[in-house]
């Protein structure tokens, strides 16, 4: 399997790895829920100009940290490195709820 296309940046994968690593963080000052992440990733409509067709599977990683997405991780079934890359790039553009702490999150069209 090809390695997931990324925008650019480093992959969500190594971003978290490079997140713990860095470690000990303080204490987030505030939860951010899967919820509020899921109403910003899973609207679908920041990568429309990309052009995925409907029967393409879509498999999103990001790593949040500070309301941005510090690592992104895309495929795609079939594989389509072009469409991949866009995302990628579409996903490290949206703004997301701040947090102190690194959040993981993931989603699938």
């Amino acid at each position: 399997m090809p390695p997931p296309h990324t925008g650019g940046g480093p992959s969500c994968e190594a971003a978290a790895d490079e997140y713990v690593r860095a470690g000990p963080h303080p204490p987030a000052d505030k939860k951010t829920s899967a919820n509020e992440y899921g109403a910003i990733l899973n609207a679908g409509k920041y990568f429309k100009h990309c052009g995925v067709p409907d029967s393409t599977e879509v498999l999103i990683c990001a790593a949040i940290h500070h309301g941005h997405a510090v690592g992104v991780s895309v495929r795609t079934r079939p594989v389509e490195p072009m469409l991949e890359e866009c995302v990628a790039k579409a996903v490290l553009g949206l703004e997301f709820p701040a947090n102190e702490r690194m959040d993981v999150t993931r989603t699938m069209f």
